[in-house]
């Protein structure tokens, strides 16, 4: 990684992170810095970060924070082509609606333990 008071480069391994997920990250991080996406010589994808904004603090931080974001639109990603992703997808929706609920137990007598 390189960096300066405003500019950060995170070169990332396209065999590990997809390019949909690198993107993905980038748009997130579209608020606070300039993205450019590049490919170097050896393959690698390198995004260089321009914040908006001097940033108090060294930009290692903001890069580090990409580079998070990344590693969890990838894992959305994997989550989402994975079999069955549509069953989680639609059991997680309707429980974030209160729509799926696990069915109680019946209670217990406290004597019959």
């Amino acid at each position: 990684m390189s960096a300066d008071r405003r500019t950060a480069t995170v070169e990332l391994d396209p065999s590990v992170y997809r390019l949909e997920a690198i993107k993905k990250a980038a748009y997130k991080f579209g608020d606070r810095c300039f993205v450019q996406i590049d490919t170097d010589a050896n393959g690698r994808v390198a995004v260089t970060l321009k914040a908006k904004r001097v940033l108090m603090d060294d930009v290692e931080q903001l890069a580090g924070e990409f580079r998070n974001e990344v590693l969890d639109q990838e894992l959305r990603e994997v989550v989402e082509l994975a079999p069955g992703a549509g069953v989680l997808q639609d059991r997680s929706a309707r429980s974030h609606r209160g729509e799926c609920r696990l069915p109680r137990r019946p209670a217990q007598d406290p004597g019959t333990r």
